[in-house]
């Protein structure tokens, strides 16, 4: 972790500007305190705490290793301990495509109905159960049509 001084503030500063810088500098971190908890996939588990940008996540998958988790993201794959179960619990965010696989439907680039596959970037794919894939369809056309009517609305 990196810390560095937001700015600096001289105490010589009359008490309006003196009131102002320090109002700026609050305003500042708060901003930047929203964009980072609404963005971020945390979990806390028994024996794991993570935190990861949300954003970057493709999906999670059990581990061949019992009682622990493959996450797979755009930086690589991380193992801890937990249950896709417990996973869901904390953020329900996720889809749960397959019973070894939950998914960041945000990130799904194309599902592969014959081969019952879901893509990522970064070459990554999951599996996905045959009774799932047309849910998942129906859900990802929802997202899609409720992001584009939300593009319409914000004018």
């Amino acid at each position: 972790m990196t810390i560095s001084a937001l700015d600096f503030i001289d105490k010589g500063l009359e008490p309006d500007d003196f009131e102002k810088r320090i109002e700026a500098v609050l305003l500042y971190v708060q901003r930047q305190e929203q964009k980072t908890v609404g963005d971020v996939f945390f979990f806390q588990g028994k024996y794991s705490q993570l935190q990861i940008p949300f954003e970057e996540i493709y999906y999670l998958e059990t581990s061949p290793k019992p009682h622990r988790i493959l996450l797979h993201y755009s930086s690589g794959t991380l193992e801890f301990f937990a249950s896709l179960e417990e996973v869901l619990e904390q953020d329900s965010r996720f889809y749960q495509c397959h019973r070894s696989y939950i998914i960041n439907l945000k990130n799904v680039i194309r599902v592969d109905r014959r081969n019952r596959m879901v893509y990522f970037q970064d070459q990554k794919s999951c599996l996905i159960s045959r009774r799932k894939i047309t849910e998942l369809l129906v859900t990802l056309r929802r997202m899609r049509e409720g992001s584009t009517k939300n593009l319409e609305h914000s004018d």
